[in-house]
C-alpha cells in the first residue's frame, strides 16, 4: 500500500514539473509566429512600398547657382523684350501720327488748289464783267466820235464861211482828238482785260484738272509745285507705312518671344532648383518605376536594412510635373520626376533612399 502511494505521488510530481516548460515552449512558438508575421508584413511592405532618392538643394549648390544665372539672364532678356515692345508701340503711334499729318498736309494742299481754282474762276467772271463794261464804253465812244467828226466838218465849213471863229473850230477838233484818245485808252484796257481773262481762264482750267492729271508738263508753277509736294508726301507716306509694317512685325516677334519666355520662366519657377534659389529645399527623385505609389501627402519612412526599425520622417508635399533624367541611388541613369518633400527629420535627407508608404497600408 505504501509503495502504491509513493508511485502515485511520483507521477503527480512529474506532471507538475512538465507544465512550466510547455508554457515556455508555447510562448516561444507564439513569439516566433508573431515575429515571422511581422517579418512577412515588413517584407511585403518593403516589396510594395515605393522609394525615392532624397536630395537637399541649397542656394549655394552648383546646379542652383547655374539655374539662378540662367534665370537672371531670362529676366534681363524679358525686360529687354518688354522695353522693345513698349518702344515699338511708341514708334507705331509716332508713325501713325506722321501719316495722319502728311495726309492733312496733302488734303490742305488740294483744298488750296481748289480754292485757287475757284478764285481764278471768280477772276474770270470779274474780267468778263469788266470786259462787258469796256465794250459798252467803246460803243459809246465810237458813237460820240462819229458825231464829233460831223461836228468838226460842220465847224470847218462854218469857219470857212466866216460864221464861227478859228478858236471855236479848234475846240471842236480838240474834242474829237480827246475822243480818239479815250477810244485808244479803252482799246488798251480791253486788250489788257482780255489777256487777264485768258490767263485766269487757263489758270482755272489747269487748277481744276490738276488733281486728276497724269503726265505732261504743268501749266502753272503752282500746279507743278503742288504736284511735286504731293509726290513727296506720297513717297513719305509709303516709306512710313513700310516702316510701320516692319515695326508691327517686330512687335509680333517680340510678343511671341515674350510669351515663350514667360512659359519658360513658368517652367523654371516650377523646378525645385528655382525654389532652392531663395531657400533650402528638400526634394526627391522618383523613377517612373516607383511613381505610381508616390502621391501628395504620402508618408515617408526610413528603415534599417529596408525592413526593420521603420519610422515616419515626413510626407510628400507635391509631385512636380515634367520629366527629368537623373542617376538613381545605384548610379543608374533613370527617367522620372521630382517631388517636394516636407521632412520632420531633416537628417532623413541624408539617407540613400526613403520609402513611400502606399495609402491604405
Amino acid at each position: 500500500m505504501s509503495a502504491k502511494v509513493e508511485s502515485i505521488g511520483a507521477m503527480e510530481s512529474e506532471s507538475r514539473t512538465g507544465v512550466g516548460p510547455r508554457i515556455v515552449s508555447l510562448l516561444a512558438l507564439l513569439a516566433l509566429v508573431i515575429g515571422l508575421a511581422l517579418l512577412v508584413r515588413s517584407a511585403y511592405l518593403a516589396f510594395t512600398d515605393s522609394w525615392v532618392a532624397p536630395i537637399t538643394l541649397t542656394p549655394d549648390n552648383d546646379a542652383v547657382v547655374q539655374i539662378n544665372v540662367r534665370l537672371n539672364e531670362q529676366l534681363v532678356q524679358r525686360a529687354k523684350l518688354r522695353s522693345d515692345i513698349d518702344r515699338i508701340d511708341v514708334d507705331v503711334k509716332g508713325v501713325d501720327s506722321a501719316i495722319a499729318r502728311l495726309g492733312d498736309i496733302r488734303e490742305n494742299g488740294q483744298k488750296a488748289m481748289q480754292w485757287a481754282a475757284r478764285s481764278s474762276r471768280q477772276q474770270v467772271s470779274s474780267a468778263r464783267t469788266v470786259m462787258g463794261s469796256l465794250d459798252r464804253q467803246q460803243a459809246v465812244l465810237n458813237e460820240m466820235s462819229r458825231r464829233q467828226e460831223g461836228v468838226v466838218l460842220q465847224a470847218k465849213k462854218n469857219a470857212a464861211a466866216g460864221l464861227i471863229s478859228a478858236q471855236e473850230e479848234q475846240r471842236e477838233v480838240q474834242a474829237l482828238s480827246q475822243l480818239w484818245v479815250a477810244i485808244a485808252a479803252n482799246e488798251k484796257q480791253r486788250t489788257e482785260v482780255r489777256l487777264q481773262q485768258l490767263q485766269f481762264g487757263l489758270a482755272a482750267s489747269a487748277l481744276a484738272e490738276a488733281p486728276g492729271r497724269r503726265g505732261g508738263a504743268a501749266l502753272l508753277p503752282e500746279v507743278a509745285a503742288g504736284e511735286d509736294r504731293d509726290v513727296r508726301i506720297e513717297l513719305e507716306i509709303i516709306r512710313l507705312q513700310s516702316e510701320r509694317r516692319s515695326l508691327v512685325d517686330q512687335r509680333e516677334i517680340a510678343a511671341e518671344s515674350l510669351t515663350r519666355m514667360d512659359e519658360i520662366l513658368k517652367q523654371l519657377r516650377s523646378r525645385p532648383l528655382y525654389r532652392a534659389v531663395e531657400a533650402s529645399t528638400d526634394v526627391a527623385f522618383i523613377p517612373y518605376t516607383q511613381l505610381k505609389g508616390v502621391t501628395a501627402d504620402a508618408t515617408l519612412l526610413t528603415c534599417t536594412w529596408a525592413l526593420f526599425n521603420c519610422r515616419v520622417v515626413g510626407r510628400v508635399k507635391e509631385v512636380l510635373p515634367g520629366e527629368v533624367v537623373a542617376q538613381d541611388p545605384w548610379s543608374e541613369i533613370a527617367r522620372g520626376q521630382y517631388a517636394i518633400l516636407e521632412l520632420a527629420d531633416h537628417d532623413a535627407a541624408h539617407e540613400k533612399v526613403l520609402r513611400v508608404r502606399h495609402i491604405g497600408h
